[in-house]
């Protein structure tokens, strides 16, 4: 699934390794500070593999994300991405009940790299909520302004968030406009046809809730059909 290179850590199946000293030199994505009733932390390869392996075995994931496979896959998987920096992931949970899992990426280091002009500080989100009747009751709309807000507080480089759900996922592309994603297209990669949003930042005070998005000053790279 992943291949070492000479010098730097495992590769995972988006990472490419052909970047600028710049992207390379960044730290690995922060952790979100969250609020209650939400609280984040890294994922544990050892403990939350088997939960994870359940969930992306649930259809409204196994469709959308493409890992329907098991808890020791999940385990290398998630011990990966502990061990560079390109990736980071994370455990959601509401009142203390595990509910969401989350990749924190760098885009600078991952294939949409040859999709648009990437800078080392943008920042890539993937959300996986376990439960899809949750989304539907709100539950992530509720989460992820303030998962976005306590990323951009630990990432005070961070100027671009960038997203890319399947192109034909109706409800997350409305969610990325709503949170101020401007489409840079729909394109074929790894399989999947994506469309990729990215929400400009506009720097503010991210304890007082200042920091606002607005519309993304980008260029996207070949066609978007």
């Amino acid at each position: 699934m992943w291949d070492r290179v000479a010098g730097m850590s495992f590769t995972l199946p988006r990472q490419i390794v052909d970047v600028t000293d710049a992207a390379r030199a960044q730290p690995a994505p922060a952790v979100p500070t969250l609020h209650e009733p939400f609280t984040s932390r890294l994922a544990d390869p050892d403990t939350d593999a088997a939960m994870i392996a359940d969930w992306m075995s649930r259809p409204h994931l196994a469709d959308t994300w493409d890992r329907d496979f098991g808890a020791q896959r999940w385990r290398d998987h998630l011990a990966a991405q502990r061990d560079g920096t390109y990736s980071r992931p994370m455990i959601v949970s509401d009142n203390g009940e595990p509910i969401l899992y989350a990749e924190v990426y760098r885009p600078a280091q991952d294939v949409i790299a040859h999709l648009y002009d990437a800078e080392p500080g943008d920042i890539g989100i993937h959300l996986a909520m376990a439960d899809p009747g949750r989304g539907h009751r709100g539950t992530l709309h509720a989460l992820v302004g303030p998962f976005i807000l306590g990323l951009l507080a630990r990432e005070p480089d961070c100027r671009r968030i960038l997203v890319d759900p399947e192109a034909s996922n109706v409800a997350a592309c409305s969610a990325a406009e709503r949170f101020g994603g401007v489409s840079l297209g729909d394109h074929d990669l790894l399989g999947h046809r994506i469309r990729l949003y990215c929400i400009a930042i506009e720097r503010g005070d991210t304890d007082t809730g200042e920091t606002a998005y607005a519309g993304a000053q980008v260029t996207h790279r070949g066609d978007s059909a």
